[in-house]
Protein backbone atom coordinates (compact mmCIF):
# COMPACT_ATOMS: atom_id res chain seq x y z
CA UNK A 1 0.00 0.00 0.00
CA UNK A 2 1.05 3.71 -0.90
CA UNK A 3 2.38 5.56 1.51
CA UNK A 4 -0.30 8.33 2.48
CA UNK A 5 0.81 11.80 0.86
CA UNK A 6 0.77 15.25 2.70
CA UNK A 7 -2.39 17.72 1.83
CA UNK A 8 1.00 19.10 0.25
CA UNK A 9 2.34 16.36 -2.25
CA UNK A 10 -1.53 15.90 -2.81
CA UNK A 11 -1.80 19.06 -3.96
CA UNK A 12 0.87 19.37 -5.78
CA UNK A 13 0.13 16.09 -7.52
CA UNK A 14 -3.29 16.82 -9.28
CA UNK A 15 -2.19 20.83 -10.12
CA UNK A 16 0.92 19.00 -11.90
CA UNK A 17 -1.32 17.09 -14.18
CA UNK A 18 -1.28 13.58 -12.14
CA UNK A 19 -3.62 11.63 -10.55
CA UNK A 20 -3.51 12.41 -6.72
CA UNK A 21 -4.71 10.21 -4.02
CA UNK A 22 -7.19 12.09 -2.93
CA UNK A 23 -9.73 15.17 -3.97
CA UNK A 24 -7.95 18.03 -2.37
CA UNK A 25 -10.41 20.67 -0.50
CA UNK A 26 -9.06 24.24 -1.71
CA UNK A 27 -10.54 26.32 0.61
CA UNK A 28 -8.81 29.90 -0.74
CA UNK A 29 -6.49 29.53 2.20
CA UNK A 30 -9.25 28.96 5.25
CA UNK A 31 -8.89 26.43 7.82
CA UNK A 32 -12.27 23.58 7.08
CA UNK A 33 -13.45 22.67 10.71
CA UNK A 34 -12.41 18.99 11.76
CA UNK A 35 -9.07 18.73 9.49
CA UNK A 36 -6.24 17.82 11.12
CA UNK A 37 -4.10 19.58 8.78
CA UNK A 38 -3.93 22.73 6.99
CA UNK A 39 -5.33 22.56 3.45
CA UNK A 40 -2.92 22.86 0.77
CA UNK A 41 -2.80 25.65 0.26
CA UNK A 42 -1.86 28.65 3.21
CA UNK A 43 -1.39 32.14 2.49
CA UNK A 44 1.48 33.85 4.11
CA UNK A 45 1.72 37.38 2.92
CA UNK A 46 2.02 40.22 2.76
CA UNK A 47 -0.57 41.85 4.32
CA UNK A 48 -0.87 45.56 2.85
CA UNK A 49 -3.73 48.07 2.29
CA UNK A 50 -7.09 47.10 2.15
CA UNK A 51 -6.38 43.43 3.35
CA UNK A 52 -4.22 45.03 6.06
CA UNK A 53 -7.84 46.65 7.54
CA UNK A 54 -9.79 44.04 6.65
CA UNK A 55 -7.27 41.21 8.47
CA UNK A 56 -7.55 43.53 11.71
CA UNK A 57 -11.20 43.45 11.74
CA UNK A 58 -11.19 39.93 11.80
CA UNK A 59 -9.06 39.71 14.44
CA UNK A 60 -11.48 41.97 16.18
CA UNK A 61 -14.61 39.65 15.65
CA UNK A 62 -15.99 42.78 13.31
CA UNK A 63 -17.58 42.67 10.10
CA UNK A 64 -16.09 45.18 8.15
CA UNK A 65 -18.75 47.68 6.92
CA UNK A 66 -17.07 50.77 5.50
CA UNK A 67 -13.23 50.37 3.97
CA UNK A 68 -11.03 53.13 1.91
CA UNK A 69 -8.39 51.51 -0.18
CA UNK A 70 -4.65 52.67 -0.54
CA UNK A 71 -5.74 54.71 -3.62
CA UNK A 72 -8.90 56.14 -2.78
CA UNK A 73 -11.51 53.79 -3.33
CA UNK A 74 -14.29 53.42 -1.05
CA UNK A 75 -15.94 50.19 -0.11
CA UNK A 76 -19.23 49.05 1.75
CA UNK A 77 -20.14 46.25 2.65
CA UNK A 78 -23.51 44.82 4.83
CA UNK A 79 -24.95 41.88 6.35
CA UNK A 80 -27.11 40.12 2.89
CA UNK A 81 -23.50 40.18 1.30
CA UNK A 82 -21.94 37.45 4.09
CA UNK A 83 -19.17 40.06 4.46
CA UNK A 84 -18.23 40.80 0.80
CA UNK A 85 -17.71 44.48 -0.22
CA UNK A 86 -18.34 46.25 -3.34
CA UNK A 87 -17.52 50.00 -4.33
CA UNK A 88 -19.69 52.39 -3.02
CA UNK A 89 -22.64 53.14 -5.16
CA UNK A 90 -22.28 57.24 -6.27
CA UNK A 91 -18.96 57.75 -4.35
CA UNK A 92 -16.63 57.48 -7.23
CA UNK A 93 -13.20 58.90 -7.98
CA UNK A 94 -12.71 59.43 -11.53
CA UNK A 95 -15.62 61.07 -14.04
CA UNK A 96 -13.54 61.34 -17.27
CA UNK A 97 -10.93 58.51 -17.88
CA UNK A 98 -8.58 61.18 -19.30
CA UNK A 99 -8.61 62.95 -16.32
CA UNK A 100 -6.92 60.24 -14.21
CA UNK A 101 -3.69 61.94 -14.30
CA UNK A 102 -4.86 64.59 -12.33
CA UNK A 103 -7.29 63.11 -10.32
CA UNK A 104 -6.16 59.68 -9.17
CA UNK A 105 -3.17 60.37 -6.51
CA UNK A 106 -0.51 57.31 -5.94
CA UNK A 107 0.12 56.00 -2.37
CA UNK A 108 2.93 56.82 -0.54
CA UNK A 109 6.05 54.92 -2.09
CA UNK A 110 6.96 51.72 -0.83
CA UNK A 111 10.23 50.76 0.83
CA UNK A 112 12.14 48.70 -1.58
CA UNK A 113 15.17 47.97 0.74
CA UNK A 114 15.81 44.43 1.01
CA UNK A 115 16.30 44.81 5.01
CA UNK A 116 12.93 46.30 5.12
CA UNK A 117 11.19 43.30 2.75
CA UNK A 118 13.34 40.58 4.73
CA UNK A 119 12.02 41.69 7.93
CA UNK A 120 8.65 42.01 6.66
CA UNK A 121 8.59 38.31 5.30
CA UNK A 122 9.93 36.93 8.61
CA UNK A 123 7.29 38.97 10.58
CA UNK A 124 4.53 37.66 8.42
CA UNK A 125 5.52 34.11 8.02
CA UNK A 126 5.64 33.40 11.58
CA UNK A 127 2.19 35.10 11.85
CA UNK A 128 0.80 32.77 9.07
CA UNK A 129 1.95 29.58 11.22
CA UNK A 130 2.16 27.35 8.54
CA UNK A 131 4.17 23.79 8.01
CA UNK A 132 5.15 23.81 4.88
CA UNK A 133 5.67 20.08 4.79
CA UNK A 134 2.01 20.18 4.71
CA UNK A 135 0.66 23.06 2.88
CA UNK A 136 2.19 25.04 0.00
CA UNK A 137 2.76 28.61 0.87
CA UNK A 138 0.81 31.68 -1.00
CA UNK A 139 1.48 34.83 -1.66
CA UNK A 140 -1.15 37.63 -2.98
CA UNK A 141 -0.37 39.33 -6.87
CA UNK A 142 -1.40 43.11 -4.66
CA UNK A 143 -3.01 44.18 -7.75
CA UNK A 144 -6.31 43.15 -9.83
CA UNK A 145 -6.83 46.00 -12.87
CA UNK A 146 -9.93 45.52 -13.99
CA UNK A 147 -11.68 45.28 -10.54
CA UNK A 148 -9.51 48.36 -9.38
CA UNK A 149 -10.91 50.43 -12.27
CA UNK A 150 -14.31 49.44 -11.49
CA UNK A 151 -13.30 51.36 -8.40
CA UNK A 152 -12.28 54.61 -9.92
CA UNK A 153 -15.48 55.03 -12.08
CA UNK A 154 -18.30 52.48 -11.46
CA UNK A 155 -19.37 49.77 -14.14
CA UNK A 156 -21.20 52.24 -16.30
CA UNK A 157 -18.75 54.67 -17.05
CA UNK A 158 -15.91 52.40 -16.46
CA UNK A 159 -17.34 49.95 -19.25
CA UNK A 160 -17.69 52.67 -21.42
CA UNK A 161 -14.56 54.17 -20.90
CA UNK A 162 -13.00 50.84 -21.72
CA UNK A 163 -14.83 51.38 -25.35
CA UNK A 164 -14.16 54.51 -25.72
CA UNK A 165 -11.16 55.33 -24.39
CA UNK A 166 -8.54 52.26 -24.33
CA UNK A 167 -5.11 53.56 -24.68
CA UNK A 168 -6.30 56.25 -21.65
CA UNK A 169 -7.39 52.65 -19.40
CA UNK A 170 -3.80 51.22 -20.30
CA UNK A 171 -2.23 54.18 -19.36
CA UNK A 172 -3.55 54.20 -16.16
CA UNK A 173 -3.45 50.36 -15.40
CA UNK A 174 0.25 50.56 -16.45
CA UNK A 175 1.07 53.42 -14.32
CA UNK A 176 -0.60 51.54 -10.97
CA UNK A 177 1.54 48.87 -11.63
CA UNK A 178 4.58 51.08 -12.18
CA UNK A 179 4.00 51.72 -8.33
CA UNK A 180 3.57 47.87 -7.31
CA UNK A 181 6.91 47.13 -9.92
CA UNK A 182 9.96 47.75 -7.53
CA UNK A 183 8.51 44.95 -5.28
CA UNK A 184 8.10 42.29 -7.77
CA UNK A 185 11.35 41.11 -6.98
CA UNK A 186 11.11 40.98 -3.12
CA UNK A 187 8.36 39.12 -2.63
CA UNK A 188 8.86 35.85 -4.09
CA UNK A 189 12.62 36.84 -3.17
CA UNK A 190 11.87 36.75 0.32
CA UNK A 191 8.97 34.71 0.72
CA UNK A 192 10.02 32.31 -0.61
CA UNK A 193 6.55 30.94 -1.30
CA UNK A 194 5.07 28.15 -3.84
CA UNK A 195 2.19 29.87 -5.02
CA UNK A 196 1.33 32.89 -6.81
CA UNK A 197 -2.71 33.66 -5.95
CA UNK A 198 -3.74 36.46 -8.62
CA UNK A 199 -7.10 37.54 -9.01
CA UNK A 200 -9.89 39.45 -11.15
CA UNK A 201 -13.41 39.47 -11.79
CA UNK A 202 -13.87 40.00 -14.92
CA UNK A 203 -17.25 38.07 -16.12
CA UNK A 204 -20.74 38.25 -15.67
CA UNK A 205 -22.61 34.79 -14.85
CA UNK A 206 -23.50 34.74 -18.72
CA UNK A 207 -20.48 36.41 -20.32
CA UNK A 208 -16.84 38.35 -19.93
CA UNK A 209 -17.74 42.28 -19.22
CA UNK A 210 -15.04 42.90 -22.86
CA UNK A 211 -14.33 40.60 -25.46
CA UNK A 212 -11.11 38.47 -26.16
CA UNK A 213 -9.51 40.81 -28.12
CA UNK A 214 -9.46 43.86 -25.25
CA UNK A 215 -8.29 41.40 -22.82
CA UNK A 216 -5.22 40.11 -24.59
CA UNK A 217 -4.71 44.18 -25.37
CA UNK A 218 -5.66 45.71 -22.57
CA UNK A 219 -5.54 43.30 -18.90
CA UNK A 220 -3.18 40.43 -20.08
CA UNK A 221 0.29 42.48 -20.58
CA UNK A 222 -0.58 43.40 -17.13
CA UNK A 223 -1.31 40.14 -15.22
CA UNK A 224 1.96 39.09 -17.37
CA UNK A 225 3.95 41.54 -15.60
CA UNK A 226 2.45 40.40 -12.12
CA UNK A 227 3.50 36.80 -12.49
CA UNK A 228 6.72 36.84 -14.24
CA UNK A 229 8.82 36.54 -11.27
CA UNK A 230 7.05 34.10 -10.62
CA UNK A 231 6.84 32.03 -13.49
CA UNK A 232 10.69 32.71 -13.88
CA UNK A 233 11.43 30.81 -10.79
CA UNK A 234 8.70 28.16 -11.27
CA UNK A 235 6.26 28.69 -9.29
CA UNK A 236 2.70 27.82 -9.62
CA UNK A 237 0.14 30.29 -10.27
CA UNK A 238 -3.57 30.60 -9.07
CA UNK A 239 -6.01 32.64 -10.88
CA UNK A 240 -9.21 33.59 -9.12
CA UNK A 241 -11.50 34.67 -11.61
CA UNK A 242 -15.79 34.60 -11.07
CA UNK A 243 -18.54 34.41 -13.70
CA UNK A 244 -18.39 32.48 -16.98
CA UNK A 245 -14.74 33.55 -17.91
CA UNK A 246 -13.94 30.56 -20.11
CA UNK A 247 -13.04 32.79 -23.35
CA UNK A 248 -10.09 33.76 -21.42
CA UNK A 249 -8.49 30.58 -19.99
CA UNK A 250 -6.09 30.04 -23.21
CA UNK A 251 -4.57 33.53 -22.08
CA UNK A 252 -4.73 32.67 -18.54
CA UNK A 253 -2.38 29.24 -19.28
CA UNK A 254 -0.23 32.13 -21.26
CA UNK A 255 1.16 33.47 -18.07
CA UNK A 256 1.45 30.42 -16.71
CA UNK A 257 -1.61 29.95 -14.68
CA UNK A 258 -2.17 26.29 -13.47
CA UNK A 259 -4.92 26.85 -11.33
CA UNK A 260 -8.52 28.52 -11.87
CA UNK A 261 -10.77 29.30 -9.13
CA UNK A 262 -13.89 29.14 -8.79
CA UNK A 263 -14.44 27.66 -11.95
CA UNK A 264 -18.42 28.49 -11.84
CA UNK A 265 -20.35 26.00 -13.30
CA UNK A 266 -21.92 28.90 -15.82
CA UNK A 267 -18.07 27.61 -17.96
CA UNK A 268 -18.27 24.59 -19.84
CA UNK A 269 -15.23 23.38 -17.11
CA UNK A 270 -14.96 19.65 -18.52
CA UNK A 271 -13.84 21.44 -21.85
CA UNK A 272 -11.62 23.90 -20.16
CA UNK A 273 -9.73 21.14 -18.18
CA UNK A 274 -9.84 19.33 -21.38
CA UNK A 275 -8.05 21.72 -23.88
CA UNK A 276 -5.74 23.14 -21.07
CA UNK A 277 -3.45 22.90 -19.02
CA UNK A 278 -5.23 23.67 -15.95
CA UNK A 279 -6.63 22.37 -13.25
CA UNK A 280 -10.39 23.56 -11.80
CA UNK A 281 -10.69 24.61 -8.35
CA UNK A 282 -14.18 25.27 -6.83
CA UNK A 283 -16.70 23.70 -9.31
CA UNK A 284 -19.38 24.16 -6.68
CA UNK A 285 -22.33 26.52 -7.34
CA UNK A 286 -25.00 25.72 -4.86
CA UNK A 287 -28.67 25.72 -6.03
CA UNK A 288 -31.50 26.67 -3.46
CA UNK A 289 -34.45 24.06 -4.06
CA UNK A 290 -37.32 25.14 -5.90
CA UNK A 291 -39.72 24.67 -2.85
CA UNK A 292 -36.70 26.32 -0.79
CA UNK A 293 -36.22 24.15 2.10
CA UNK A 294 -32.73 22.87 2.35
CA UNK A 295 -31.99 20.04 3.71
CA UNK A 296 -29.18 17.59 5.35
CA UNK A 297 -29.96 15.22 2.31
CA UNK A 298 -30.13 17.95 -0.35
CA UNK A 299 -26.94 19.48 0.51
CA UNK A 300 -24.71 16.36 0.46
CA UNK A 301 -26.24 15.23 -2.65
CA UNK A 302 -24.79 18.75 -4.30
CA UNK A 303 -21.48 18.12 -2.82
CA UNK A 304 -21.76 14.27 -4.02
CA UNK A 305 -22.83 14.94 -7.48
CA UNK A 306 -20.10 18.13 -8.17
CA UNK A 307 -17.52 15.22 -7.37
CA UNK A 308 -19.36 13.14 -9.79
CA UNK A 309 -19.08 15.47 -12.73
CA UNK A 310 -15.72 17.27 -11.89
CA UNK A 311 -13.48 14.34 -9.96
CA UNK A 312 -12.85 11.91 -12.74
CA UNK A 313 -9.34 12.04 -14.29
CA UNK A 314 -8.09 14.47 -11.79
CA UNK A 315 -6.87 17.98 -12.36
CA UNK A 316 -9.89 18.93 -10.03
CA UNK A 317 -9.96 20.25 -6.05
CA UNK A 318 -13.30 20.98 -4.60
CA UNK A 319 -13.87 24.11 -3.02
CA UNK A 320 -17.58 25.93 -2.34
CA UNK A 321 -19.53 27.02 -0.09
CA UNK A 322 -23.37 28.23 0.68
CA UNK A 323 -22.97 31.66 1.07
CA UNK A 324 -25.70 33.17 3.60
CA UNK A 325 -26.53 37.00 5.39
CA UNK A 326 -24.08 37.77 8.06
CA UNK A 327 -25.11 35.87 11.23
CA UNK A 328 -27.63 33.79 10.02
CA UNK A 329 -27.41 30.68 12.01
CA UNK A 330 -28.53 28.65 9.35
CA UNK A 331 -24.96 29.17 7.70
CA UNK A 332 -22.61 26.91 10.06
CA UNK A 333 -24.99 24.05 10.04
CA UNK A 334 -25.60 24.29 6.26
CA UNK A 335 -21.90 24.51 5.69
CA UNK A 336 -21.12 21.60 8.24
CA UNK A 337 -22.83 19.30 6.26
CA UNK A 338 -21.12 20.55 2.95
CA UNK A 339 -17.76 20.28 4.58
CA UNK A 340 -18.55 17.25 6.29
CA UNK A 341 -19.49 15.38 3.24
CA UNK A 342 -16.74 16.87 1.08
CA UNK A 343 -14.28 15.35 3.68
CA UNK A 344 -16.12 11.82 3.34
CA UNK A 345 -16.05 11.67 -0.60
CA UNK A 346 -12.51 13.64 -0.72
CA UNK A 347 -10.62 11.00 1.22
CA UNK A 348 -11.36 7.68 -0.66
CA UNK A 349 -12.27 9.11 -4.10
CA UNK A 350 -9.59 8.23 -6.13
CA UNK A 351 -9.60 4.45 -3.90
CA UNK A 352 -12.72 3.19 -6.15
Amino acid sequence: MAAKLTPRENFTRMINGELPQSVPLYTMGMMIPGRPNRPPTHSVGPIMGMMEQLMKQMQEGKTADRMVTEWGITYVGNTEAGGGMLPEPGNFLLEDVRDWRKVIKAPPPLDTSDSYWADKAKKDIERSNIDRTQSLAAVGALFSPFTTFIGFMGFTEGLCALAEEPEEVKELLNWMCDYYEPIFEKIPKYYEPDLLGMGDDTATRRNPFFSVEMYKDIFKPIYQRLAKPYTDRGLYVEFHNCGRCEDFVPDMCDFGVKGWDPAQTDNDLIKAKTDNDISLLGCFDFQVPLDGEITEEYVRQQVRDTFAKYAPGGRYGFGGAIMTPTGDPNGPVWNGWLQEEAQKLADCYYDK
